[in-house]
């Protein structure tokens, strides 16, 4: 008969400070029971999240075995050990160690998940446009230098922040989703920042002139950096030639054309080489 007994784990939320945090890493380290391999970036996210005071804690709590042994929750305590920062988790000690095999298994709600439920819509595009935004105000174009960079974790609390602060960026992505052939050569993300990003400096009639103009076949002269950077995207999808774009290299161009543009400077050769030149900033 199957029997179906009651847990004798114990659930309390308390203020868990970088020594006891220390403390329940090192008996785990010690101890036969192994981890998943730690994600530094989601450590450091962590970190970021604690020390600018918007750590809340979760549904997703930190679990401790029958023998005390940490079994979930690593990423926590080692932000908390290396901020030095005491946050509030909720613990849930006694648990079997078995247990551990279902944790985790659920999919964690997305930036995009969270965006949907609030009703915007392109949901994913807005995340990451929101995303790139947040990156860029922080680090400026060295974000785009370092893909690793671009794939720094936000947490939904931060891009909800920025979703409400940032209530004219939808515009953006629908003009964005309309060019069609321009979303085939470069990410909806990036264009949907950077086409918001360049509105809030400059007026929308010579933003939207760019974008159209590598959007759209025209009549656009051969020295104009906008055919040459079109050309460029469209040869690199066609996978003509012997050397394929980076997406930090079409990112480069497209920064590097648009200032040409707005100087109205007619180039011959429209080129980026990382290891003789720095990334330009948007003017």
């Amino acid at each position: 008969m199957y029997e179906n007994s009651k847990p004798s784990h114990f659930v309390e939320t308390k203020l868990l400070g970088p020594d006891e945090a220390n403390a329940l890493l090192l008996l785990a380290e010690n101890s036969d029971f192994r981890n998943r391999n730690l994600n530094e970036d989601r450590v450091y996210h962590f970190v970021d999240v604690i020390k600018s005071g918007d750590w809340k804690d979760s549904n997703d709590m930190v679990c401790i075995d029958e023998e005390g042994i940490l079994i979930n929750g690593y990423h926590r305590l080692t932000a908390i050990k290396k901020s030095e920062i005491p946050i509030w988790v909720t613990l849930k000690k006694g648990m079997d160690r078995d247990s551990f095999k279902e944790m985790d298994t659920g999919k964690k709600r997305s930036p995009a998940d969270m965006l949907t439920i609030k009703g915007r819509k392109h949901s994913s595009t807005l995340a990451r446009a929101l995303k790139l935004y947040y990156l860029h105000e922080l680090k400026g174009v060295k974000v785009f230098e370092n893909s690793m960079e671009m794939h720094h974790i936000i947490s939904n609390i931060e891009i909800d922040r920025l979703d409400d602060e940032h209530p004219r960026l939808p515009d953006s992505i629908t003009y964005v989703k309309s060019l069609t052939q321009l979303v085939r050569l470069l990410p909806a993300g990036f264009l949907s920042f950077a086409h918001y990003y360049l509105v809030n400096k400059h007026d929308w009639s010579t933003v939207n002139k760019y974008f159209d103009g590598l959007a759209r076949d025209g009549d656009i002269e051969r020295v104009s950096p906008v055919y040459l950077l079109r050309n460029r995207l469209i040869e690199d999808q066609l996978c003509i030639g012997s050397w394929r774009l980076e997406l930090k290299h079409k990112i480069a161009l497209f920064i590097k054309c648009w200032n040409y543009t707005l100087e109205g400077t007619d180039i011959k050769i429209l080129r980026y080489s990382p290891k003789n030149e720095p990334m330009q900033n948007f003017k």
